[in-house]
């Protein structure tokens, strides 16, 4: 029996199994092992192996025709899927991705100390490596007490080193005997089971220890599946599935502090974060980029996170909205409430005093897609506008908030009772009259009558239809989008026929 048996599965990486595998062989601690699993490649790597293996009996490999199941049908992670045998399994186990590699004296040091501290799991730090350059590195915490439940507030600083499967040793009899608690994970779960994985693992961890150095190499790759996946809703529940983990694990150790659950929930925005940050480089459609940064908004978990956080993640969105609005051609993005409240925001930047701002808004936060009512907060933003219905409709947001039985018909309802007075009436007639005999004339009656009454429906719709006819489709899609939800069909029909 050996001291370390490495276990590793192996997927088209020719360029760089022999690195990985050869860290292993040529550690300082010679009384090693290496299991490889070649998952199905359809590269070199199966040949690469198996000259390995030729020339050093402390290799062995186990080939599978398919990716994802073994040739006697053993699926992805079951047991049986690492290693065939336990014979094969030394004192402890180490798992070592097939992109990446070890420092010469990582199991030294780690045996030593896992030895030292009767350790269920001992985990170290990591460089991390861009092509052949080192770009970064993290470092676990000091620990005053090998117990797991002693962590305490230092959940944070452990989870950061401790989250993949690589970087540790287990001992074999804890690795062996939790292996179905922890490993029998399901789609879409198992695209991020490493960190699912080890939360289980360090739920019933009993002792754990830590090297306080960086000993191995994670390689960061442009190709990774991680990078080439879809953005789908899967990556939602994914994020979930990482942040339940995580969860369970500081309830069972009884580490449920202030500091570890906010340290969870932006462990949760982050992991959506990175994908978000990503989505404009993505291939998907662009309507589909935009119902997906919906859905996370939506995303209950996300939407507690978003009302603690709005104005910052808000603003972290924005330059990702910015840049899907500058990939449109001539779609129609004001389908999307998120699109149209990116453009509330710049036209309140570009003017707060203008009319048409207050109507947009009220547009996102009355859409039924935007069930978390996101945006809301936006409300509390001073708009000069110098119109009474503007200030009281401020008044309404705490109660919407708790209530929102409130619904555009009666919302709208409410402004208009204290904004349309008999001012706006006449001047709503001497719009109806004139917009067919002088367009300049009704221009400026409607835009005075949404800078007294910006909820004016009538004036609304001219200037809409204005936007139509000088061939300004974005405006015009944008105010069309907002009306369609502040309204119902009914009411617009009655207005449009009016002014047709």
């Amino acid at each position: 029996m050996s001291k370390v048996t490495f276990i590793m599965m192996a997927y088209n990486t020719e360029n760089y199994i022999e690195q990985a595998v050869r860290s292993v062989l040529n550690q300082t601690e010679k009384d090693v092992n290496i299991i490889v699993r070649n998952n199905g490649s359809t590269d070199r790597t199966g040949e690469i192996l198996d000259r390995l293996a030729l020339e050093d009996n402390r290799v062995y490999v186990m080939h599978n025709k398919t990716n994802g199941i073994t040739d006697t049908g053993v699926g992805v992670f079951q047991p049986g899927w690492w290693f065939d045998s336990e014979e094969y399994l030394g004192e402890y186990i180490s798992v070592l991705d097939s992109d990446d590699y070890i420092a010469s004296d990582f199991t030294e040091k780690l045996y030593n100390k896992a030895v030292a501290e009767d350790a269920d799991i001992t985990f170290t730090g990591n460089y991390f490596v861009y092509g052949e350059k080192i770009t970064g590195k993290r470092v676990p915490p000091h620990l005053d007490s090998s117990y797991a439940k002693d962590i305490g507030d230092n959940f944070d600083g452990v989870h950061g080193c401790f989250r993949t499967w690589w970087g540790k040793l287990f001992k074999k009899e804890f690795f062996t005997s939790n292996y179905i608690m922890a490993w029998g994970c399901y789609p879409p779960i198992w695209w991020n089971i490493d960190t699912v994985i080890m939360m289980k693992y360090l739920s019933v961890a009993k002792r754990i220890s830590t090297i306080e150095e960086p000993l191995y190499y994670m390689r960061l790759r442009n190709t990774s599946t991680y990078k080439t996946r879809p953005i789908d809703c899967a990556r939602i529940l994914e994020a979930y599935s990482i942040y339940e983990a995580m969860h369970e694990t500081i309830t069972s150790l009884g580490l449920r502090s202030d500091k570890n659950i906010k340290y969870l929930s932006d462990v949760h925005w982050g992991y959506l974060k990175e994908l978000i940050d990503a989505l404009p480089e993505n291939n998907m459609p662009l309507m589909d980029k935009y119902r997906w940064l919906e859905d996370v908004v939506s995303d209950g978990l996300c939407s507690k996170y978003l009302a603690k956080n709005f104005q910052v993640v808000f603003f972290q969105l924005k330059s990702v909205l910015d840049k899907l609005a500058c990939s449109r051609e001539n779609e129609n993005i004001y389908k999307s409430y998120l699109a149209r409240l990116n453009e509330f925001i710049n036209m309140v930047q570009e003017d707060d005093r203008n009319p048409l701002a207050y109507i947009v808004l009220m547009g996102v936060i009355c859409d039924l897609k935007n069930i978390s009512h996101f945006g809301m907060d936006f409300l509390e933003l001073p708009l000069s506008a110098n119109t009474a219905g503007v200030e009281k409709a401020k008044t309404f947001h705490y109660a919407i908030k708790m209530l929102w039985v409130l619904g555009p018909d009666r919302w709208v309802g409410c402004i208009e009772s204290i904004d349309k007075t008999d001012e706006i009436e006449e001047l709503e007639k001497e719009l109806i009259e004139c917009h067919k005999t002088d367009e300049d004339r009704a221009l400026d009656i409607a835009i005075d009558i949404i800078i007294k009454c910006p909820v004016n429906l009538t004036a609304i719709i001219y200037i809409m239809n204005s936007y139509k006819k000088a061939g300004n489709s974005n405006d015009y899609n944008l105010l069309n989008e907002t009306v369609r939800v502040v309204w119902s069909c009914e009411e617009l029909e009655n207005i449009k026929n009016i002014l047709a």
